[in-house]
């Protein structure tokens, strides 16, 4: 089952994620999300299904994809704006969505997110236990919030995942060796990923000029085991050219013609940067 598979359905972007995301929404914003807010927030992370997101930054900057063309034809454009909206790689504008999606790890109970590590294994990465992943991560989550910056999470198992493989460079060890049992089990992993087209795996594309002469031996002639442009090349770039367009339609979703105009009938009176910085640190008075 591929890593993102089992977070939608049991670990971090599961409807238990969603749960604190809507909590987090009353604390931002002083009321609960509407009957589109609430649908487009149960959508906004269903993207990491099929996807090895942990291996692969490349796929996980895609994950928002899915869940916004569901929003697009459900809702039109407003839909589509705030699931896109919650990801800082969209290109699209944040969304109401964004703070909360990031605020809710905060409010999330320890329990709950050591459960997550022993769902998602990989979450531990950098740390020997899982509760001192959970610890530090809670921590990187805090200082993010009280900040104001409300940084991706993602970015945190991504510097542990650089500082676990310094440390390992400064030992004198083969990064390599470590993340696979074998050669050849990383030469099978490389394979896989090329015949699936899900990309290279972020442990085997990082290392690629330490294990290229191994994957060359193991095929004839000496060819050279090239990079899938994955899901690059599938037309998603393309359609989201298309939605962006306003009216040209876009391929791959019923929505095709004119679209409605992007309106966010529950936006008023929404409160300001500062009442939202008040009603965190109310927060974390508590």
């Amino acid at each position: 089952m591929r890593q993102g598979t089992m977070s939608v359905l049991l670990g971090c972007h599961s409807i238990v994620h969603s749960y604190y995301v809507v909590k987090a929404w009353k604390v931002l914003y002083r009321k609960y999300p509407c009957f589109w807010e609430l649908v487009c927030i149960l959508l906004h992370d269903v993207g990491h299904g099929g996807l090895d997101y942990l291996d692969d930054f490349e796929l996980k900057k895609k994950h928002w994809l899915k869940g916004s063309y569901k929003a697009l034809s459900l809702f039109g454009m407003k839909g589509y704006l705030m699931v896109a909206g919650h990801c800082e790689y969209s290109g699209e504008p944040r969304s109401n969505l964004y703070k909360a999606d990031k605020l809710s790890w905060k409010l999330a109970p320890r329990w709950w997110l050591v459960f997550n590590s022993i769902v998602e294994p990989k979450l531990k990465t950098g740390y020997k236990t899982r509760g001192e992943a959970v610890d530090a991560f809670r921590k990187a989550v805090e200082t993010s919030i009280m900040s104001g910056a409300y940084r991706g999470t993602h970015h945190f198992f991504l510097e542990r995942c650089k500082n676990e493989h310094n440390n390992t460079e400064n030992q004198g060890q083969n990064p390599t060796e470590i993340r696979v049992k074998s050669h050849k089990e990383a030469i099978r992993r490389w394979n896989e990923a090329e015949e699936t087209g899900h990309g290279i795996p972020l442990y085997l594309h990082g290392q690629y000029p330490r294990i290229r002469d191994y994957f060359n031996a193991d095929r004839p002639d000496g060819e050279k085991p090239t990079v899938p442009q994955g899901i690059e090349d599938n037309g998603i770039g393309q359609q989201h050219e298309d939605v962006r367009g306003l009216g040209q339609g876009s391929q791959g979703c019923s929505c095709a013609g004119a679209l409605p105009p992007v309106e966010d009938l529950c936006a008023r009176g929404q409160p300001t940067e500062e009442d939202q910085g008040q009603e965190v640190r109310q927060l974390q008075g508590k």
